[in-house]
């Protein structure tokens, strides 16, 4: 069974650097460029664990980790 890794940043070179490490380990990655991408991949299911920016436009990490506590 493979793991399932959300990383929300809105930053797009440290998701993919992130991602891309993630990968080599085995772990499948799904990416969001925003607190609220992140929230809807989240409401779709089959994420073990999120890994957010906290300082964002919109929808902070620190919102995004309020509501999936």
């Amino acid at each position: 069974m493979k793991f399932t890794i959300l990383t929300i940043d809105d930053e797009e070179n440290i998701r993919n650097g992130l991602a891309d490490n993630f990968e080599l380990e085995g772990y499948e990655v799904k990416q969001a460029a925003s607190g609220k991408e992140g929230l809807q991949l989240i409401e779709k299911g089959d994420i073990d664990l999120v890994i957010t920016d906290l300082r964002m436009d919109g929808i902070s990490g620190e919102e995004v980790v309020k509501r999936v506590t």
